[in-house]
């Protein structure tokens, strides 16, 4: 096997030069074969070219210009000026957060997230989404990124990112780049085509091991290993972005201690670490084979991976330990056996002297509370009323009032008793509204009058106010179908599966004529469950729907970015509702731009809501839109919700109530 190196194995970044010999005639048929050539390679673009596809960019770290990250020195005096400026590695070059907005022969658009600028690319200069992830987490894991100033800047891309999923490189060179050549700008292959950065497919036909060493290539022994182009980068021995072979050298170089040198192996004599650009494609069965062994050892690293190596979050490293150590709160010192809450399971309930199958009221109020230590500790009875008596009857759910216990005349008050009555009195004065019953039994009570009907001269405008709630709500469902999963999974994302599910629940009234079918609101006790497309590491709390994500069973590359869900709502006295949602897993907190739309479509239908109710909602919705100066506040997916769900709530009530006056005051 034969590797280029210049005058004798050494720094790969002394020169690089095309070899001499075999590699002339090829290059003289390079004419012939349709590919790249030295003035323009084969350069292809790595990033999917679909519109807002998230990629990254390399750029000097000022920013200004693109930066080849690959590109070897030219040079001995390029090298040596290199060195006294700082090297290779990160410091040289960033990269930067953009979107892809389009091709233009021969660069690619694209927009920088964090400059707010649109500017051009070579697209070979592009790196995917996923990869770029890579190149960051290399950084965290290795000193360099204490010293590269615009590491900080991504950190907490890297960070929320590896909140949803984990990276796992092992994968993605599997998947990606297993039969790809990550090289240098302008590498030529044995038929003299020039590629730019990548090559593909690699070759299949096993190398020539005999021959000669000459002009400019030497004999090999062995790939020894294999390095991924981001750990090349910050790796002191390499520095490009390149894939990176350990070379054993064949003899006379084989016994040559190499360590010194600035690419020399620290743990192989007679072997060195060399780019893609300095090894022929005639290895490229050598190098799938390197690949192959390294994938396997990433795979058993990653999968012993201790969380507390990870620099950037030491917070969250020590977390596994701190839930271990930390017990749940739970107040029973008579050891009682406790009882899930029906709502929230995490909370739990206990009798303490249980009255077994006999239901007799007397055993009901023999067991009653009537003395302070028969309350638990902490929770006394309230006073006013205070304790019950031996003759007290508040217990019984049949009781309709036997005036004031005895013992108890203090809270007599006559003057309440009386207006009291006389309420209840003109109430049941009002023709045909209601009727009394029960006046010969002595258990009076009023039902509805059979022509009972309820005057409502300002229909048409409860209709209006009415049309304004559902059309807020029609956006509350667009914007269900993008919620961000990393937004559902912070502290500010408790509660929008909850209240979007209740705003875009059926049982909630669809005109002011219709009447609520089910309990709804914050307060009611409903269930929440997942009823179909949930992957294996995503879960829901039947308490409040809010989603928790198991961060060891989530896979380093999704399938797809949108996961579809089907949640179940189960109201009292109703029956299981479906609510369809979708999240995003590759959003921002604030839903990525999606809701800024919603919102002005929102304010856009509440500015036609009469005065009264106008100013009430747009107090409501504030929080998500400036009024002063008419544009969308950019927030958590979670403030939006609730401004959202607050908004609707206070049109229905006022669709349905005189909530507030009808006619503004002159």
């Amino acid at each position: 096997y034969f590797g280029r190196c210049p005058g004798a194995p050494g720094p790969f970044s002394t020169s690089h030069a095309c070899a001499a010999g075999a590699a002339d005639a090829a290059m003289t048929a390079a004419s012939a074969v349709e590919g790249g050539t030295p003035d323009k390679p084969r350069a292809e673009c790595w990033v999917e070219k679909k519109a807002d596809e998230k990629c990254w960019a390399w750029r000097t770290p000022d920013r200004k210009a693109s930066r080849d990250p690959a590109e070897l020195p030219s040079s001995r005096a390029d090298h040596a000026q290199l060195l006294e400026d700082g090297g290779l590695g990160p410091g040289r070059c960033r990269l930067c957060p953009t979107i892809f907005l389009e091709e233009r022969a021969p660069y690619v658009l694209v927009r920088d997230t964090q400059a707010k600028s649109i500017y051009d690319v070579p697209p070979s200069l592009l790196l995917p989404w996923y990869e770029g992830l890579l190149v960051l987490d290399a950084m965290s894991r290795c000193d360099v990124a204490s010293k590269v100033p615009w590491f900080q800047d991504v950190t907490d891309i890297l960070v929320s990112t590896k909140r949803v999923q984990r990276l796992a490189a092992s994968l993605y060179v599997q998947k990606r780049l297993l039969d790809v050549a990550v090289t240098g700008p302008c590498t030529s292959d044995a038929q003299g085509v020039f590629w730019a950065h990548r090559r593909r497919p690699l070759r299949k036909d096993a190398p020539n091991a005999a021959g000669k060493a000459v002009d400019g290539w030497f004999r090999i022994d062995a790939l020894v290993e294999y390095m991924p182009p981001w750990e090349a980068l910050v790796h002191p021995k390499c520095g490009l972005y390149q894939d990176f072979y350990m070379v054993q050298w064949a003899p006379p170089f084989h016994n040559v201690d190499y360590s010194d040198m600035e690419n020399g192996s620290d743990s192989l004599c007679g072997a060195t670490w060399e780019p893609d650009e300095c090894l022929p494609d005639t290895l490229d069965l050598l190098k799938v084979r390197a690949k192959r062994k390294w994938i396997d050892a990433q795979r058993e690293r990653e999968q012993r991976r201790d969380p507390q190596a990870d620099r950037l979050a030491p917070v969250a490293a020590a977390a596994p330990e701190a839930r271990a150590a930390k017990r749940p709160r739970v107040f029973n010192p008579k050891k009682l056996q406790l009882c899930p809450d029906c709502s929230l399971p995490v909370i739990g309930h206990a009798v303490e002297n249980p009255i077994g199958e006999d239901t007799h009221e007397s055993e009901i109020k023999k067991g009653w509370p009537k003395k302070a230590e028969d309350f638990p500790a902490g929770h006394p009875s309230a006073d006013p009323p205070g304790l019950c008596g031996d003759t007290c009857n508040c217990m019984e759910d049949w009781h309709i009032g036997a005036g004031v216990e005895g013992g108890k005349s203090h809270l007599a008050n006559h003057h309440r008793d009386f207006m009291a009555q006389k309420v209840v009195q003109a109430f049941q004065d009002i023709s045909g509204f209601v009727r009394k019953r029960g006046v010969v039994t002595g258990r009076c009570y009023l039902e509805p009058g059979l022509g009972a009907a309820n005057p409502r001269p300002h229909i048409e405008r409860e209709a209006r106010i009415f049309q304004v709630a559902r059309g807020i709500q029609k956006l509350a469902e667009q914007a269900a179908l993008h919620l961000p999963l990393q937004g559902l999974r912070e502290k500010k994302g408790a509660g929008v599966v909850q209240r979007l599910c209740f705003l875009l629940s059926h049982t909630v009234p669809g005109s002011s004529v219709e009447e609520f079918s089910g309990a709804h609101g914050p307060y009611a006790s409903c269930r929440f469950r997942i009823v179909s497309g949930a992957p294996p590491w995503l879960g829901m709390h039947p308490g409040t729907g809010d989603l928790h994500v198991n961060d060891d069973q989530v896979p380093a590359l999704l399938s797809r970015r949108s996961l579809p869900l089907d949640v179940g709502l189960s109201a009292p006295g109703c029956s299981e509702e479906v609510v369809k949602i979708a999240l995003d897993t590759d959003a921002k907190s604030n839903g990525g731009g999606v809701v800024e739309p919603l919102t002005r479509e929102a304010v856009k239908m509440v500015s036609a809501l009469p005065a009264p109710h106008r100013s009430l909602v747009e107090a409501r919705l504030a929080p998500i839109f400036d009024f002063a100066t008419k544009q969308c506040r950019v927030v958590h997916i979670g403030v939006w919700a609730k401004a959202t769900f607050e908004a609707v709530a206070m049109l229905r009530s006022g669709a349905s109530a005189h909530v507030v006056p009808v006619d503004p005051p002159p």
